[in-house]
């Protein structure tokens, strides 16, 4: 992986003052000591965290779609829509599958 990758993350989130949590695999794809970084989803996640998800008002997911453990089995995004908005960004023009309904 290019070195440079994580210090742009960090700097982009920087710059937006957005959080980011990762995926608990991932925990390298950005500085964790930055203020934006708030931990990580799915095992040994912690419950503040969770809570953040299941109140969020937008989360965009890149790389890849939320899948059954950093959701934890799907309960931090509802199917009822009374979750967050979820936007995806990802690296494929593949049919998404559906973890949450249409807005």
């Amino acid at each position: 992986m290019d070195a440079r990758r994580p210090r742009r993350r960090t700097r982009l989130a920087q710059a937006w003052s957005l959080p980011v949590a990762v995926d608990f695999r991932c925990q390298d794809l950005l500085d964790n000591e930055t203020e934006n970084y708030v931990g990580h989803l799915g095992y040994g996640r912690d419950d503040r965290l969770a809570e953040r998800v299941r109140t969020a008002d937008l989360l965009i997911a890149v790389g890849a779609a939320p899948g059954d453990v950093t959701t934890d089995g799907f309960t931090l995004l509802p199917h009822d829509g009374s979750g967050p908005r979820l936007v995806q960004v990802l690296p494929d023009a593949q049919p998404l599958a559906s973890c949450t309904g249409p807005n």
